[in-house]
This record gives structure tokens, C-alpha cells and sequence, in this order.
């Protein structure tokens, strides 16, 4: 409860009456003034034109002593309450106060004795039915009955306001849980989330932060949404931006997005339109799926591989047979003619290299019975090293190896296909680089994986042999049948693994292969 001193009742009028629900304070000061009026007279009690007032006020009224009993109640104030007159008058004002704002109306009631001006309070009253009714109460002194000095209190029912006030503050909170757990919702989300204002970033979220690779939002805030898309797609990205301004929602979009590194990736968007005043706003979600498309591609690549497998495999047996059998009459057919031994090497030659071929599409098909074992990758990169050291010093090529740390990096597999396998990729980067350099091993723990990075220093490769690398019978060299890294891929593969391929920053190329750990009950 308040306690208010205020001097004059046109104050009060004033500062009441933008309360909503009201309506009545033209009557309030009305009223106020009429009886301050009979302030002077002793006999205002008993004076016919103050009875008048006090009894068809549309005021809830009471007359009350210096003890708060209450001498006289008007009908509205009887009706505020739930009560009749007579239920009212000869009881006490505390009787039909809120329990908590007994001790402050006993206060107030010692004051207005003393009091030059009239007294104001906000209080709350009981109705019969126990349901709180809310009230400003007006009291001053007003005259002298039974030789005692009586006061009048005018009371502004406020409960409508009370309960309007209380409801406009509940919708308050609620609106404020609501952002709150919007935008908890929002940071915590794992895609990532921006919001487009003119065409610029005027928030994110954490996971867009390190989808763009953003240290903070500092990094991005306020910038052009220009600045995270190629230049040759400016004009396309500002018409679709433009079509989500006018309404529409753009759903699953995949484009490139380029982060603050440099790196492009593939992204998925879904753009919806916001509306904020006149200001052109949208909200962006989108998420990563640069990984996804990867693994979709490796999962065609595997399909075209076991249907090239199977293929292989079929054609290969065709041809072993009779290849057999060419070998051996050429043999013959040399002995018998020696005069034109040249012809016959040329033969011998071709026939080796699609016999080679054929025990490729065999190899293809089935890489042959595994012996899986626990093995440290640093021994198998050590021994092929070691096996490809003089082909490497010949080619003016120096091989190096390079661990994070001295622990084992155990997996489960099979040596002789893993030792392929790095045999495939080192023999490439060797016939890459014509001039010599140095080919980087380097094997770490990353993630739960193990992380083999094979490093050359050769011209690099094109986008076009990065999107075809791996393919069946697709080589870049002269005398390759494309099926190596092929053969190397499926072998990956079958042990849990997946190889990636790009070009490094400064010079070359670099092979990436990850690989699961050995089981800790295997180790």
C-alpha cells in the first residue's frame, strides 16, 4: 500500500486520469471540492446539501472518526464491498481492510488528525465474497458530530485498473520468457542463423560464427552479405535476396559460401522474410553440408566401384585364359623366327601390360583375402618409406616423416593393402614432381581419427582431375590405367576410412586419409 500526500485534489484528478478504467474523476473532484467546502461549517454533518452529495455521489463514500469506525456509508461505497449500509456503519475501517494493510491505515488514521491537507493512500479492501478490491483512498477532516470531529474518505475503486495493470505485466513476462527462450533457442541452435537487414548482417548466432569461421560477432556485424558470396554470383544472390524481401520464402537453397579464411564451402539456405518498420530484413538459416556433399559423392563413387568391380571382375576372367595361351605360342612363335625379335618384344610388352591390367580389375573386385591385425601407422609409412627411398632418390625426390606425438597410432587392418595403398599414393607424387622436392608423411590423432597426410610439391592438380580423381580408368599419366587409386579408395574404404584430395596453398598437392583407431580391447 502507498501512502500519498498531495495537497490538492486537481493533482490527483490529473494524475488519475489517464488510469484506464476511469471514468468517473470528473465526479471525484466534484465531490472533493464540496466537501472541503463544508469544511468550515460545524454543522456539516447535519447540513441537508452535504447529505444530499455524500448520498448520491458517484463516489464510494464513508464518514469515519478519529478511531476509523464508520459513522455513515453511501450506497456505492456498500456496494463496493458486497455489503449493505447497515452491514457497514458502527464497524471499523480495519474490519474490511486487507490483513497487510491493517498497521499503515492505523497510521494514517493518527496522521489526518493532525493533518493540514487531505491525505491520499492506495490500500486494499476485502469484499464479503473474500475477493481483494483495489482503491485510492482520499481523507481529509470535514466537520464536528457528537463533539467529536469526523473525516470523510472517497474512495476510487481501482481494481479493473489493478487487473488490467497485473494482466499487461503478466503478458510482459511473458513476452520477455518468450525472447528469452527465442533467443536461447536461437544461440544454442546448430545451424547457423543470421539476420539480413538492407543486405547486411545485423546478428548471428554462434553456430554461423563458426560456420563463417568467425572469432566473434565483432568480425561480421554490420558487413555487406556481398562480402560472403563470390563475385560472380553477386547479381544472382541480390535477386534472390530481393524476391525474400517481397514476401517470399526461399526453402533449401544450395550455393557456395566463402568464410573469412578464404575457404569456400557448400551451404544450405532457408530465407524467410521479416518485417521491422520500413528496414528490409530477413532471417537466414543455413547450415554446412560441404561434408555431405562429400559423402555423397563417395557414396557414388563406391556404387560406381562395385558395379566397375563386378564388371572387371567378369571381363578379367574372359581374358586371363586366352592371354595365357597368346604368351606362351609368342614364346614359340620367337624361338621359331628369331630374325624379327623386336616384333616379338613389342608383343611380350603389350601382352605384360594387359595382363597388368587384368590383375588390376581383379584386384578391383576383390582386393584379396585380409589379415587384419593391430598395427601402428608409423611402421607401415616407415617401411613403405623405406621401400620407395631409392625410386625417390633417382627422381631427385627426398621423403620425410613427421609424428605429433611419440604414442602408437594403432587401427585395426590389414598391412600388405594399407602398404598398397600409400605405395599407390607415394608412387603418384613421385612421377609428380619431375624437378625433385620433398614428399611430407605426417600421421596424428585428430578427433577421434587417425589423420595420414601425404604432401608433395608437383604443379598441383586442376578442378577438373579433383573432381574426377579416383574414377575408374581416369588417369593423368601416359602409361596409367587409372586404376591405382581406384584399388587405393576401396581398400580405405572397406577398412572404415575415407581419402580426400586438394590442392595445398603454396605448392603441390595433398593426400588425406582418415582412418579409425583400433578398438581400446584390441589395443
Amino acid at each position: 500500500m502507498r501512502v500519498i500526500a498531495d495537497p490538492a485534489v486537481s493533482l490527483y484528478t490529473k494524475s488519475y486520469k489517464q488510469a484506464a478504467g476511469v471514468t468517473n474523476v470528473g465526479n471525484w473532484g466534484v465531490t472533493m471540492n464540496q466537501f472541503m467546502g463544508q469544511s468550515q461549517n460545524e454543522n456539516a454533518f447535519t447540513n441537508e446539501n452535504v447529505c444530499e452529495v455524500f448520498d448520491k455521489s458517484a463516489i464510494p463514500m464513508i464518514m469515519i472518526n478519529a478511531a476509523g469506525r464508520i459513522l455513515k456509508a453511501n450506497d456505492i461505497f456498500a456496494d463496493m464491498l458486497g455489503y449493505t449500509v447497515l452491514e457497514l456503519e458502527g464497524r471499523y475501517t480495519v474490519e474490511f481492510t486487507h490483513p497487510d494493510d491493517v498497521q499503515i491505515t492505523q497510521s494514517v488514521l493518527q496522521r489526518i488528525v493532525h493533518a493540514t491537507a487531505p491525505l491520499q493512500i492506495e490500500k486494499r479492501y476485502m469484499h464479503k465474497n473474500g475477493k481483494i478490491i483495489w482503491g485510492i483512498v482520499f481523507g481529509f477532516l470535514n466537520g464536528i458530530y457528537e463533539n467529536e470531529p469526523y473525516y470523510v474518505a472517497c474512495v476510487q475503486d481501482m481494481t479493473h485498473f489493478k487487473q488490467q495493470e497485473k494482466e499487461l505485466q503478466s503478458k510482459k513476462n511473458h513476452n520477455k520468457y518468450l525472447e528469452t527462450s527465442f533467443h536461447q533457442l536461437i544461440e544454442n541452435w546448430p545451424d547457423g542463423f543470421v539476420i539480413i537487414q538492407d543486405y547486411r548482417i545485423v546478428y548471428s548466432n554462434q553456430a554461423a560464427l563458426k560456420i563463417i569461421n568467425a572469432a566473434c560477432m565483432e568480425q561480421i556485424i554490420g558487413r555487406p552479405v556481398f562480402d560472403f558470396i563470390s563475385a560472380d554470383r553477386h547479381s544472382i544472390a541480390r535477386e534472390k535476396i530481393s524476391k525474400v524481401y517481397e514476401g517470399n520464402i526461399s526453402k533449401g537453397v544450395v550455393d557456395h559460401l566463402i568464410r573469412l579464411d578464404g575457404r569456400s564451402i557448400d551451404v544450405e539456405f532457408t530465407a524467410i522474410p521479416a518485417h521491422d518498420n520500413s528496414e528490409l530484413t530477413m532471417n537466414l538459416l543455413f547450415r554446412d553440408v560441404t561434408e555431405l556433399k562429400r559423402t555423397e559423392e563417395l557414396m557414388r563413387v563406391s556404387d560406381k566401384l562395385n558395379a566397375v568391380g563386378q564388371l572387371a571382375a567378369g571381363i578379367a576372367h574372359e581374358i586371363r585364359n586366352p592371354l595365357t595361351a597368346i604368351k606362351g605360342f609368342i614364346k614359340l612363335a620367337r624361338e621359331k623366327y628369331p630374325e624379327s625379335p623386336q616384333y616379338f618384344d613389342i608383343i611380350r610388352t603389350e601382352l605384360e601390360r594387359i595382363e597388368l591390367i587384368t590383375n588390376e580389375l581383379l584386384l578391383l573386385a576383390k582386393p584379396g583375402q585380409s589379415t587384419m591385425q593391430v598395427l601402428d601407422v608409423r611402421d607401415i609409412l616407415g617401411q613403405v618409406s623405406v621401400l620407395l627411398e631409392t625410386q625417390g632418390a633417382l627422381n631427385n625426390v627426398q621423403i620425410s616423416q613427421s609424428y605429433m606425438d611419440e604414442a602408437p597410432l594403432l587401427l585395426h587392418g590389414d598391412g600388405n593393402q594399407l602398404k598398397q595403398v600409400f605405395i599407390n599414393i607415394l608412387k603418384n607424387a613421385i612421377e609428380a614432381m619431375p624437378k625433385g622436392g620433398e614428399i611430407q608423411l605426417e600421421a596424428r590423432m585428430e578427433q577421434e581419427e587417425i589423420r595420414i597426410d601425404i604432401l608433395d610439391e608437383g604443379p598441383g592438380l586442376t578442378e577438373e582431375q579433383l573432381k574426377r580423381i579416383g574414377q575408374p580408368f581416369y588417369t593423368t599419366k601416359a602409361t596409367g590405367t587409372g586404376l591405382g587409386l581406384v584399388v587405393s579408395y576401396k581398400i580405405i574404404q572397406s577398412h572404415g576410412g575415407r581419402i580426400a584430395v586438394e590442392n595445398r596453398s603454396e605448392l603441390g598437392a595433398r593426400f588425406t586419409i582418415h582412418l579409425p583407431p583400433a578398438p581400446a580391447f584390441l589395443q
